[in-house]
């Protein structure tokens, strides 16, 4: 189907846009779950009680980005309580 030759094209162009950006200094800031909390890096939105040690990441709901070393916008996160 026609369809799939379209989504194939739209996949180009992200990966072509991503190298865009890769290429001119920004890069996706490292996190997972599991790590503790930096405020100076990652940007709590939410927070659950857990059996977890207080602080820590539960969960990524949005990755964030970095540019020549400054963050552009922080990774959004659920931390444990």
């Amino acid at each position: 189907p026609s369809w799939i030759s379209w989504a194939s094209g739209i996949k180009a162009v992200e990966k072509q846009f991503e190298m865009i950006l890769q290429n001119n200094g920004v890069t996706e800031i490292a996190v997972t779950v599991g790590d503790q909390f930096n405020p100076e890096l990652h940007d709590a939105i939410a927070s659950e009680q857990s059996d977890l040690a207080a602080n820590t990441i539960m969960q990524i709901i949005e990755p964030g980005y970095t540019l020549h070393g400054k963050v552009l916008r922080a990774p959004k996160v659920k931390v444990a309580k």
